[in-house]
């Protein structure tokens, strides 16, 4: 992937103010610097303006492939209790830039004013480090940074970093319904993030990551590659190669209960998930419910599921590969793409099914690996998970916005516990983390002193042997260290 980016517009830091009646001067110092430099007044949207609260809460989280959407506002995920609270979140200023020069002047100005910055593509952070942080900040909002040009020759794409994937790929298939990316299902996911932090999607095991379909090896294109982007710059385009995709796909996600026979069928499902053809893609996602029959709470497992080719074919292929399963033509749908190590023991599910029926809404979603993810090497990127991995575990809760307050931290103690629960099963020395999924409790950087021997407790986690040669590229890239949040790669010299 090329990327156009920008760094080397950073001006000499200004001393940093600490008393809350500077605020005032300092938005005012911001706003005369963006002014003099002719930054569009319409793109600036201070806390008083009445576009500030929309963009701020404008972006969703969409969970699998299911029709199951949740729409999530910043202060909620927070839950201030009072309004001295709310105004500590809140960033400054939200920006949305038109162009490479109007972010190249709120780089400059924002240096200048010692303001910090978070780059939003979609808003997906888990931890919200894109739309919120412990310092006074401005938000850089890529919404009009959304330009797609597909190159169907050349099978290539060049793609801004505000667009969303459902552009993605409504805007190759409209050229070719031959042609796609591997990339995540989630439709309002911004590109930006996706691809920074890896981008495991359903042609994971067809054509590796969406940040795999590059030869580039350079440094920093390295490093943004799975490394994430923001401890760098911010990055404005991708230039993306396209797969070929069959002109007909099919999708399955039969759903077996307890009484179904779920807990064997999971079993057998982790033996030979990461050892299915590649062009078969089947997920496990475990969800809490109530039986239709008894009406009594249970867990149903969900195998979630993309073929690429017809369902003759998957028929065939799945009853030599996975004849348990059951699975039967009126299980499956046909469309074009564009509709569309240790192993757990039987005991451990019945301790995870005690778990999830403790709760109202819960998902755990596995995503196999294998595959192409196998045949690449896990320092070609510094998406570091390859060889040996079996799949990847996604953990969620949700509660309802009335209990938030009262009930927060109790469904924060229980994804804890659950978390806990899996060590003896998951990766080990160390137990590793997919970026896109992000955690501060694996730990997260001391504001006054980032440096990269207190950062190893998480940055291995997330970049294993990798994180050294990232922290190399980010003194190289980033000396002043003014990218950063409070999981940003720290500097490390030679």
């Amino acid at each position: 992937m090329f990327v156009l980016f920008l760094i080397s517009w950073i001006a000499k830091t200004t001393s940093s103010t600490t008393s809350s009646s500077s605020d005032i001067t300092q938005i005012n110092s911001f706003l005369e610097c963006m002014s003099l430099n002719s930054y569009p007044s319409s793109q600036i949207h201070s806390q008083n303006a009445s576009s500030y609260s929309t963009l701020l809460s404008s972006f969703r989280i969409t969970v699998g492939f299911t029709n199951s959407t949740t729409t999530v506002k910043p202060l909620i995920i927070l839950t201030p209790n009072n309004e001295s609270d709310i105004k500590t979140v809140k960033p400054l200023i939200i920006l949305t830039p038109n162009n490479e020069s109007d972010i190249k002047t709120t780089l400059n100005c924002s240096v200048i004013n010692n303001l910090q910055i978070r780059v939003r593509s979609g808003g997906h952070d888990y931890e919200g480090l894109s739309w919120k942080s412990d310092f006074r900040f401005i938000i850089v909002d890529l919404v009009n940074i959304r330009s797609i040009s597909v190159d169907v020759k050349k099978k290539s794409a060049w793609i801004q970093a505000g667009v969303t994937l459902d552009e993605v790929y409504y805007s190759i298939a409209e050229k070719r319904k031959t042609l796609g990316f591997p990339a995540r299902t989630c439709p309002t996911m911004g590109v930006g993030g996706h691809f920074s932090g890896g981008g495991i999607g359903v042609l994971v095991r067809k054509y590796g990551l969406a940040a795999d379909i590059s030869s580039m090896g350079e440094n920093l294109f390295w490093a943004i590659r799975g490394g994430s982007g923001a401890s760098f710059g911010i990055i404005l385009s991708w230039k993306i190669k396209l797969v070929s995709v069959p002109p007909i796909i099919t999708s399955f996600t039969p759903s077996r209960s307890l009484s179904d026979g779920a807990i064997k069928l999971f079993l057998r499902w982790q033996e030979i998930a990461d050892k299915f053809h590649e062009d078969l893609y089947v997920r496990v996602v475990i969800q809490n419910g109530f039986d239709q029959t008894t009406r009594e709470k249970t867990v149903s497992v969900l195998f979630n599921s993309l073929y690429l080719g017809g369902v003759e074919e998957l028929l065939n292929l799945m009853g030599k590969s996975f004849p348990e399963l059951g699975l039967k033509a009126s299980d499956c749908t046909e469309m074009s793409r564009i509709q569309s190590i240790t192993p757990i023991s039987e005991i451990w599910l019945q301790g995870l099914w005690t778990r999830v029926l403790q709760e109202d809404i819960v998902y755990i979603i596995m995503d196999p690996l294998g595959g192409m993810m196998s045949n690449i090497s896990e320092f070609e990127i510094s998406f570091p998970r390859r060889k040996g991995n079996l799949y990847n575990i996604q953990y969620i809760v949700q509660w309802s916005k009335q209990k938030r307050i009262q009930t927060s931290q109790q469904h924060l103690d229980w994804i804890r516990d659950l978390y806990k629960y899996m060590t003896p099963y998951v990766s080990n020395s160390p137990r590793v983390a997919y970026l896109n999924y992000r955690d501060l409790d694996l730990g997260k950087n001391d504001s006054s002193n980032i440096n990269y021997t207190l950062s190893i407790q998480w940055g291995m986690k997330y970049f294993k042997g990798n994180f050294q040669r990232l922290a190399l590229i980010k003194k190289e890239i980033d000396p002043q260290n003014f990218f950063r949040n409070e999981q940003s790669t720290p500097q490390l010299s030679y």
